[in-house]
């Protein structure tokens, strides 16, 4: 099953107040999704505080006015970090693809971004150096947009949507692109 979602009136999945990213120094995050429009930022997922969030999306580049770029951007105690790919990464427009992100606190290569299982992008997590965890970082999780705010909706589908309390490893990542 996949779910649907236009931009144009803001739809989006509320997955209510789940915990299951609490306490947490690491996870992987994955989603089947097909994306409609191309030319505005898009979130496949969010759970956001003012100090503390996860976000998964694509964002708009000067390349063409196109949504381009895959991100993964975390944010405990209001420090963030991100992974992202380059602006000549063109993500597939108007066909499935498997969008994914890796997450461990204190490592140089601790967050990634992925595109059908190729990786796009890392950043280092070494500024979460002291065992700071997830926390309870929003009272809602949703499916197509960042937050409770009707901006930077997704316009496309979803399909699957997992999270793991593990770094995925490569060939975790090759599975599930296959």
């Amino acid at each position: 099953m996949a779910w649907d979602f236009e931009s144009n009136n803001a739809q989006a999945f509320d997955a209510g107040d789940l915990t299951i990213l609490d306490g947490l120094s690491q996870l992987a995050i994955h989603s089947n999704c097909w994306l409609e429009d191309n030319t505005r930022r898009g979130h496949v997922l969010g759970k956001w505080e003012t100090n503390d969030f996860v976000r998964l999306f694509f964002e708009t580049t000067g390349v063409n006015g196109k949504l381009r770029i895959p991100k993964l951007f975390v944010m405990i105690g209001g420090v963030p970090v991100r992974a992202e790919g380059d602006a000549d990464d063109s993500f597939p427009y108007q066909t499935w693809c498997k969008l994914g992100g890796n997450f461990k606190t204190n490592d140089a290569a601790g967050i990634e971004v992925r595109i059908d299982g190729v990786l796009k992008g890392t950043g280092s997590t070494t500024a979460y150096s002291g065992g700071q965890t997830l926390a309870n970082i929003a009272s809602h999780l949703y499916l197509a947009k960042q937050s409770g705010s009707p901006s930077a909706v997704w316009d496309g589908r979803i399909g699957e949507t997992a999270f793991w309390n593990v770094f995925l490893e490569k060939f975790e990542w090759d599975a599930l692109a296959a």
